[in-house]
């Protein structure tokens, strides 16, 4: 395909010329086999007919992803001269600092990208995950640069990118997080009373005595009780358990202070 006219390469004489509707003539073969695309114009290979004009693509160079589904379309400029590119008719172009991007199945308008600088050339990974723009960034000296952009990825906002916003949220998460701190200590303060009460192991010296206390008067009323029923021989009991315990408790004593003397013997 050469401005517009269909060649053979085992044949030396052209096989069809497609009708110019404007003066840019360049375009390209539909991945899918059946379709060719000349400026803004869809022929179909097989009939030589005209399927439709799609605005979008005039004055475009085309390339496709590798899948064959999506058009990446960017303004056309003379690859011979490189001042063409900064001159004030392309300037005015609205795809003069951005790509378009076109639905390859139905060339319905998908997005198109602001680079806010010239866009010079384009490139598509075979992987259809990344995509590279070369642009101008300064037209007095002709220097450009290069661009990777992530296919599928969508470009940070204003408001996303916004520092100020980051410190409200951030200061807000930080008094949630104090707010939950002060239920959660609230709520230990108060059943650390609780278990003050009920944990003997934690409790003081007044808390013990008025334990004491409270078994002193239990066992008296126990006591009072047994006076009443008159079991005197039970306390006789009780007291003589108690001589035999302090009697053992003596050998006990005796038996170690005799071990110890003589250990200092030796």
């Amino acid at each position: 395909l050469w401005n517009g006219v269909l060649w053979d390469r085992r044949s030396p004489t052209p096989i069809h010329q497609f009708d110019q509707f404007t003066d840019y003539c360049g375009g390209g073969f539909h991945p899918a086999g059946n379709e060719v695309i000349l400026n803004s114009e869809v022929w179909d290979l097989r009939k030589f007919k005209l399927l439709r004009s799609v605005p979008s693509l005039d004055q475009t160079v085309i390339k496709f992803n590798g899948s064959g589904d999506v058009i990446y379309a960017i303004l056309r400029r003379n690859l011979e001269d490189v001042t063409s590119s900064i001159n004030t008719r392309r300037v005015r172009h609205p795809l003069f600092p951005a790509f378009r991007t076109i639905d390859a199945v139905t060339y319905a308008d998908i997005a198109t990208v602001q680079i806010d600088r010239g866009v010079l050339d384009l490139a598509v990974e075979p992987n259809d995950s990344l995509l590279g723009v070369v642009a101008m960034d300064d037209p007095d000296e002709m220097f450009s640069s290069a661009r990777i952009f992530e296919v599928g990825r969508k470009r940070p906002t204003d408001d996303d990118s916004d520092p100020e916003d980051g410190g409200d949220t951030e200061d807000d998460d930080d008094d949630d997080d104090d707010s939950d701190v002060d239920v959660l200590l609230g709520t230990d303060l108060g059943l650390g009373d609780t278990d003050s009460e009920d944990d003997p192991s934690n409790s003081s010296g007044d808390d013990d005595g008025g334990d004491d206390e409270d078994e002193d008067m239990d066992s008296g009323d126990e006591n009072d009780d047994d006076d009443e029923e008159g079991d005197f021989d039970v306390g006789g009991d009780l007291l003589d358990f108690i001589g035999a315990g302090e009697g053992d408790e003596s050998d006990m004593i005796e038996s170690f202070s005799s071990g110890e003397e003589e250990g200092w013997l030796m």
